[in-house]
């Protein structure tokens, strides 16, 4: 498909899901969330559009990659230590919930963000290493330190633009509805450098993000970005000003709905 029809794609699909979310979620939540003014469309014939948001249900993904995503985000929860820097492999064969290629696939993305894996032996290595993508990661993870909010940080490199962290979203009467999950610049060129599965995304996820969100949000944008695709970061980058991108993540009667957005 090319890049004009997935544009036009995205406002089609723009016009008829903001309105839901904000419904979903009520005018408290709606308002903490940051707005994105429209800009500049990328090849659109006048130049101008309205930016594109993707809606997205959990439970679109096969059971399959539910069962994937699932493991990796429990494998994360209890096998990585050194706050974040080192997977222990021994731990996350304890607890993939006998997804094996889940597991190595999270390793994988351990190793190509140059991180550090323990308790593995040289056959299983080899074998994780078919999972590392080819192409390098873009920039490395950290170097994260200015605090703008307790859970949302800047990139202290100024080529990182935007926000990455999460946050929790709340309702009009002070329930917690869900989260926003952000990616800065370079976390977000590094989603789109990896493979796209769902157990390598859910790593990627948790390596970038500088304070690890809740299960449900980590699942939620995994969804997102496996059943989506890379195509759709590519478009949502496209309308940001910063080249970042970020999640909403809704609990709802019928599982998690999840918004992707282009930050301002």
């Amino acid at each position: 498909m090319s890049r004009f029809f997935r544009t036009l794609l995205g406002v089609v699909v723009a016009l008829g899901m903001t309105t839901s979310l904000l419904v979903a979620v009520g005018p408290a939540e709606a308002a903490s969330r940051p707005q994105s003014p429209p800009v500049l469309a990328p090849n659109s014939p006048d130049g101008a559009g309205t930016v594109p948001s993707y809606r997205y249900e959990y439970r679109k993904l096969s059971k399959a990659k539910r069962s994937d995503a699932s493991a990796a985000v429990n494998i994360i929860r209890k096998s990585v230590t050194n706050k974040g820097k080192t997977l222990n492999y021994r731990k996350a064969n304890q607890y993939d919930n006998g997804r094996t290629t889940a597991r190595r696939q999270v390793a994988a993305a351990y190793l190509w963000a140059g991180k550090k894996i323990t308790n593995v032996s040289k056959a299983e290595l080899k074998k994780i290493k078919k999972y590392v993508p080819k192409k390098k990661r873009p920039r490395k993870f950290d170097a994260r330190t200015e605090i703008e909010d307790p859970k949302i940080l800047l990139d202290a490199n100024p080529a990182c633009t935007g926000k990455s962290g999460w946050k929790t979203l709340y309702d009009k009467h002070g329930s917690r509805r869900g989260w926003a999950v952000y990616l800065n610049r370079c976390e977000t060129a590094n989603l789109k450098a990896g493979a796209l599965t769902v157990a390598f995304v859910t790593g990627i996820l948790a390596i970038s993000v500088s304070s690890k969100p809740p299960a449900a949000a980590a699942l939620g944008t995994v969804a997102a970005i496996a059943g989506l695709g890379g195509g759709v970061i590519d478009i949502l980058q496209d309308y940001s000003v910063s080249g970042s991108i970020y999640f909403t993540v809704i609990s709802s009667p019928i599982g998690l709905i999840i918004m992707a957005h282009p930050q301002s």
